[in-house]
Formats: C-alpha cells, sequence, structure tokens
C-alpha cells in the first residue's frame, strides 16, 4: 500500500453557515433544537480532514475514523457561519492525527483530536462482509 507523502503542520479550513437542519437533530431532550449539536459539530471536522486527505489517495485506499475527542465549549446558533480549521499534528505509518479547532466570528466553539487511518478499500468492504455474513444469523 502506497501512501501519499503528507506533512506534519499541513491544514485546510471549511466554513459553513448553520442551517436549522444541523441545529435540528434530536440526540437528546430535543430542548435545544435551534444550536449546532456536538454530532453535527464532529460531522463537520471529519469532512475538513476528508477534504485534505482524500483527493490524493490513490485508487484503491480510503481514509477512515478510528476515534475523535471533542470538547465542545460554546454554543453557536443556527444562522451563524463557523470554520473548522484541521491541522495534521502526527504520522505514523497509515495512521494520522489532526488537531481541530472550530469558531465563529466571536471566538472557538469547539476543539479536540481527531484520528483517521488510511486503508484499502477493498480490505474494509471485505471485513464489512464478512462481519454482515457472520451476524446473519442473529435476529436483527
Amino acid at each position: 500500500m502506497k501512501i501519499p507523502e503528507f506533512k506534519i503542520g499541513m491544514s485546510t479550513t471549511l466554513q459553513k453557515k448553520i442551517t436549522e437542519k444541523e441545529a435540528a437533530f434530536d440526540y437528546g431532550t430535543g430542548v435545544l433544537k435551534s444550536l449546532l449539536d456536538t454530532p453535527s459539530t464532529v460531522k463537520l471536522v471529519i469532512q475538513a480532514a476528508s477534504k485534505m486527505i482524500d483527493p490524493v489517495l490513490p485508487e484503491g485506499l480510503v481514509s477512515i475514523g478510528k476515534g475523535i475527542n471533542v470538547i465542545h465549549m460554546e454554543p453557536v446558533p443556527a444562522g451563524i457561519t463557523v470554520t473548522v480549521e484541521v491541522t495534521l499534528k502526527e504520522i505514523d505509518k497509515n495512521k494520522l492525527l489532526f488537531e481541530f479547532v472550530v469558531y465563529d466570528e466571536l471566538s472557538e466553539v469547539a476543539r479536540g483530536h481527531h484520528e483517521r487511518y488510511i486503508v484499502s478499500k477493498d480490505i474494509i468492504e471485505k471485513k464489512a462482509k464478512d462481519r454482515l455474513e457472520r451476524l446473519s444469523g442473529f435476529n436483527i
């Protein structure tokens, strides 16, 4: 598996105006339906990291998320634009560790780390298929 040479310190940004759709997910009590929720914040971080690395991967390789640590510090109402800044901090073979900051016009609203791996698309799809076959005996 030939992985492109990524450089520590490379970064990208993604900007997104928060719509009612991002703010309306009900992952908990549903009381705060007009605020950007943490799962949608995570989605934006994944999109930004993927935007940086996926376009340069050779055919047959994909990046997959392995973990994320997020501290969500400030409420962001629908209608506000946030910027997600993702920076590559560490490379270990096929593992990439990113640091991210999410901010709006006023301040930082979230920060954390995101870990991605570069893997063979065929192998990950085969593992998923094999798992599905093993689960077929269960009542799902």
